[in-house]
């Protein structure tokens, strides 16, 4: 948390600083194979506009947290993400998107506790529907794969795969 704040707050100046539109958004969501909640912020610039689509970079930062039979784990996944808004002539839109990045597990249970950091992709694709100029509601999925975890010096593998849905809002600035 201490390099994600100033990491944010780098973001969000040098969108403002380029006089381009800056997004930002949040969304809520279940993990299908988990049987989890999956929750998710994200903030980015949109660095071209052809027509009706727009294309964005963006960073990300979301949490779950899953607990079974003693064992607690925490998934914090901190991505970068493209994503491609696709508008239409009515309040209707679509989007897609795909991210790389780290995504830090920690893992507690039965007086043990580590955490290590596991490589992350993902990809997402949803629906919108304009409130208003600058604010929308969304509803997607999100296909996320976290890679190989270490726990107390074991290596445990994959995490694996899972898809989400959710829904959230978007903000354009």
């Amino acid at each position: 948390m201490k390099v994600l704040l100033p990491t944010l707050l780098i973001a969000v100046g040098l969108a403002a600083s380029a006089q381009a539109a800056v997004t930002a958004g949040f969304s809520a969501g279940y993990l299908i194979d988990n049987e989890e909640e999956l929750l998710a912020a994200h903030i980015g610039k949109v660095f071209k506009t052809v027509d009706k689509v727009s294309h964005t970079g963006e960073v990300e930062i979301a949490f779950s947290s899953v607990s079974e039979d003693g064992v607690d784990g925490d998934l914090l996944p901190l991505m970068a993400n493209y994503r491609m808004e696709i508008a239409s002539t009515s309040k209707y839109g679509g989007y897609v998107g795909a991210g790389l990045g780290m995504s830090r597990v920690k893992i507690s249970g039965f007086g043990l506790s580590d955490s290590d950091w596991a490589f992350t992709a993902q990809a997402f694709a949803g629906f919108s529907y304009e409130m208003s100029d600058t604010s929308a509601v969304t509803i997607g999925a999100r296909y996320i794969n976290i890679g190989d975890v270490t726990f107390l010096g074991q290596d445990l593998g994959e995490l694996g795969d899972d898809i989400a849905i959710e829904a959230g809002f978007s903000f354009r600035f």
